[in-house]
């Protein structure tokens, strides 16, 4: 039902006729009417106006108020001129949209036109493009004291690339209006990140994002703001050995959303009670470490806050006393000594004097990592030694042995800027090469030892290349020649369209023996570009594309540019297991430090208690295995979990 009357106007009433034929009364409202002008231009080329048009009733996606006419309702629109159009509405208070295909919408809030008369709306400027609507939650709009602000940003995978840097630009940003309500044009298609920040307010991440093209993308739930968390970290003892104050760096985990400057750790000065007081920080996880007045990293752990009720983080150190002797050979040795390793996350540093004697704290007793340096005599070695809970001195022996060489490029010419990687017995570090290219490296254990040059001017490397190396022996005249290297292109895609800030790691399968890694960020067209050895056919592709999913690739690089099309919707794998796994997804294998660094970067803490949990993993048949041989399979499907036991 409707009513026609001139200088009314009545919404549509729809009336359902009961079976008993007993009809209640109906009210049917009307209003008396006004008239909206409006005039709507072009904002660039070859845009062709409307025919027709109409203005369409809106309203927040909770209002706090009854609304009399019904979102969605339509008022049509006439042409007056070419530019200039008149739409018949009731004379109430209006919230309105005009939308045009393929162009931005236009919004007017809070319209109050009178009985009877003309109100101008003044200009639309039709602009080609896709949007983004969004409402803050009523309740958090009025506790604002200040405007918010609102920004899409893309979700990139690594945030310490240049490509990364690049895309971390906000794509739009706008200021949230008395209401609430924001948006963001015109937006190029793809996947982002919608963040909110407001005075007094810790800021908002809602993801994923998605904006396609020529569309308005609209949040129908308002969102809702917290205050920030204040985290207090409480320290035993208060202070260290040498009475003074502990130093701690508190850096939140990386996440899609991250920027290269939310990187860089936070560092404070715990009192001399051992408290550290730690404002304005946003629910996530947090990487936290605390050091001695040498630096000298006696704890670090993750830490997850989602309430102020878990931000007390209580830190108890147990310092162990270490004292012992170092010797290269039968010989005494003065060298630095890096417990747990110079880049470790926990790590105590000890010299050595000219007997060898040296001495220290360490937080915990047990199997320790040590890498031992000594650069005037080209020492430097890494290995595993057991601490005990006795006050017996430790020995530590390197044996006396040596290699020597050079590394040449593809010419033959004597590289003079580049780095040599060792791997022996399991640890690996890497030497700068000397200006005309040689190298010597001393105190390295008996056994296999892997050597992987690479000229730091062009990014080239030389293969991977064992020497067996008996005690004390010397290896002289070792030559590493550098392997030619070429630029291999692709394109990152998810639903057939270009996916940004993708981080794409490429490794030959085909070369024996062959370590050469390539890694790049996909760009806002989807593109990467890869360096890998000039002889490699087929490369072990691993794609971790935020938002989308985590996923490998077995490539033949026979074409110049390869395509790599990710799975848009992933699932979940739980894997209960007691020692080290390899994964394989469809038969192509998923390393597992890309696992590790996908799972810290959705924010989760890695725990040895808990059964690995791998977010949005790629649908397809996974088959997880443990170095004993013993395996686990299944089919993951999008959106499903897969429990993969290999405890029993």
């Amino acid at each position: 039902m409707s009513v026609s009357a001139p200088g009314w106007w009545s919404p549509e009433l729809r009336v359902t006729f009961p079976a008993n034929g007993l009809i209640a009364p109906y009210k049917l409202d009307v209003w008396r009417t006004a008239i909206l002008t409006a005039n709507v231009v072009a904002g660039e080329k070859n845009f062709d106006l409307p025919k027709e048009m109409a203005l369409i009733a809106e309203s927040p996606p909770t209002p706090t108020e009854q609304r009399e006419i019904a979102r969605g309702t339509k008022f049509p629109c006439s042409a007056q001129t070419p530019t200039l159009w008149s739409c018949v509405v009731p004379a109430t208070s209006l919230d309105l949209v005009l939308r045009v295909p393929t162009a931005t919408p236009h919004y007017r809030w809070g319209v109050r036109p009178l009985a009877d008369q003309k109100m101008s709306l003044g200009t639309f400027t039709l602009k080609r493009g896709a949007s983004l609507v969004a409402w803050l939650d009523s309740e958090t709009a009025k506790r604002l004291t200040a405007p918010a602000k609102a920004r899409l940003i893309r979700p990139v995978a690594d945030p310490a690339s240049q490509t990364s840097a690049r895309l971390s630009v906000p794509v739009a940003e706008s200021v949230v209006n008395s209401r609430g309500w924001v948006q963001l044009s015109p937006l190029p298609p793809g996947t982002y990140v919608l963040e909110i920040s407001a005075t007094g307010f810790a800021p908002a991440q809602i993801a994923p994002v998605e904006i396609y093209e020529g569309k308005e993308s609209a949040l129908r739930r308002g969102i809702e703001l917290f205050p920030p968390l204040t985290v207090d970290l409480r320290i035993d003892p208060p202070l260290d050995v040498g009475g003074s104050r502990w130093k701690v760096e508190w850096e939140r985990q990386a996440d899609f959303a991250s920027s290269p400057a939310s990187a860089v750790p936070l560092v404070k000065h715990a009192d001399e009670r051992g408290n550290v007081t730690i404002e304005n920080q946003i629910p996530g996880t947090f990487f936290a470490t605390v050091q001695d007045q040498n630096g000298n990293r006696l704890w670090s752990e993750s830490v997850q806050i989602a309430t102020q009720e878990q931000a007390q983080v209580s830190v108890k150190l147990k310092l162990h006393n270490v004292i012992g002797k170092l010797f290269l050979g039968d010989d005494p040795l003065s060298a630095t000594l890096w417990f747990g390793g110079s880049d470790a996350d926990i790590r105590a540093q000890m010299k050595s004097d000219e007997s060898g004697e040296f001495h220290g704290r360490l937080p915990r007793s047990g199997s320790w990592e040590v890498e031992v340096v000594n650069a005037e005599r080209h020492i430097r070695a890494v290995l595993t030694v057991d601490v005990q809970d006795t006050e017996d001195a430790l020995e530590i022996r390197l044996p006396d042995t040596k290699i020597s060489g050079w590394v040449v490029d593809a010419d033959g010419e004597r590289v003079k800027r580049g780095s040599i990687a060792v791997i022996s017995s399991g640890h690996a570090f890497s030497e700068r090469l000397e200006s005309d290219g040689t190298f010597l490296l001393r105190g390295l254990a008996a056994g296999v030892v892997s050597l992987l040059a690479r000229d730091l001017a062009t990014g080239d490397a030389a293969p991977s290349t064992d020497l067996q190396l008996q005690e004390n022996q010397t290896l002289r005249d070792v030559r590493l020649q550098i392997e030619p290297s070429r630029l291999v292109a692709g394109t990152v895609r998810s639903l057939g369209s270009p996916l940004a800030g993708a981080r794409v790691t490429a490794s030959s399968l085909d070369l024996a023996g062959q370590r050469l890694p390539g890694n790049a960020v996909s760009d806002v067209t989807g593109r990467f570009e890869l360096r890998l050895a000039t002889r490699t056919r087929q490369a072990l592709v691993v794609v971790a594309a935020p938002s989308r999913t985590l996923q490998s690739f077995d490539v033949l690089l026979e074409k110049d540019a390869i395509v790599l099309d990710v799975a848009p919707v992933g699932g979940t794998i739980e894997i209960s297991a007691d020692a080290p796994i390899s994964v394989t997804r469809n038969g192509v294998p998923l390393p597992v430090d890309h696992i590790y660094r996908w799972i810290s970067a959705h924010g989760q803490v890695l725990t040895d208690t808990k059964p690995l949990r791998i977010p949005d993993l790629a649908p397809g048949h996974y088959r997880a295995c443990l170095a004993s041989g013993k395996c686990a399979e299944g089919t993951l499907a999008p959106r499903g979990l897969l429990a993969l036991n290999l405890t029993r």
